[in-house]
């Protein structure tokens, strides 16, 4: 499921101004601690699938503010600009057209506030 929505996320970070996808290596250790395989695929499926966007390992903060939260992947935050989460997470992937609705719904929320 993360995979299938690399490409859907990449074009959206392109397509919409003001908003901004960062990729979490959930799953490829700390910045730490890597495990440089699940690195060098990460790496490798971020190519294959055109994603642009910047992609990092969890350090500490990242570890302690969200992976500790997380039950499955893919699951998405929200973040505005003071680094406050908007809304609730989303897990599960979803497809292009879904993505765009709901990331125009939340920049719109984060406009109104």
């Amino acid at each position: 499921p993360c995979i299938r929505e690399i490409p859907y996320l990449a074009k959206l970070d392109q397509e919409i101004e003001g908003f901004q996808v960062l990729g979490v290596l959930g799953d490829a250790g700390t910045k730490d601690a890597q495990d440089p395989n699940n690195v060098a695929l990460g790496k490798e499926i971020a190519e294959k699938s055109g994603a642009a966007y910047k992609s990092v390992l969890p350090d500490d903060t990242i570890n302690t503010m969200l992976m500790n939260y997380i039950t499955a992947f893919p699951t998405s935050f929200f973040v505005d600009q003071q680094g406050q989460i908007v809304g609730q997470a989303i897990v599960g992937s979803m497809s292009y057209d879904d993505w765009k609705k709901v990331i125009e719904q939340k920049m719109a929320e984060v406009e109104a506030a």
